[in-house]
Formats: structure tokens, C-alpha cells, sequence
């Protein structure tokens, strides 16, 4: 289940997962406060299409 999950997570969130991702390699010190809104916004999106799975 967690591999399905994580492919139509990353379907949906890829972009921005990727973000993120550049964005801890960037600031490796600050990442967390930095650029939270990064973090804010994949959890959100990887949440909606999360639950979608669970449903469906």
C-alpha cells in the first residue's frame, strides 16, 4: 500500500515535492523556518490526495 500511496502522492504533489527538496538542499540550516510554506504546501497536497486513496 505505502508504494501505491507514494505514486499517487508523487503524481499529484510532484512539483511540489520537488520544491521542497531544493529548498532543504539550499538551506540546509534553516530549511525548517526558511521555507516552511514549502513544507506547508506538500503536506497539504500529499493529505488531499492521500485521503482520496483511502477512499477510493
Amino acid at each position: 500500500m505505502e508504494g501505491k500511496a507514494m505514486k499517487i502522492v508523487n503524481s499529484h504533489c510532484g512539483s511540489l515535492m520537488e520544491r521542497y527538496s531544493k529548498c532543504v538542499e539550499r538551506h540546509p540550516r534553516t530549511w525548517n523556518t526558511a521555507r516552511s510554506h514549502h513544507s506547508q504546501d506538500l503536506a497539504r497536497c500529499s493529505e488531499t490526495h492521500f485521503e482520496y486513496f483511502l477512499i477510493s
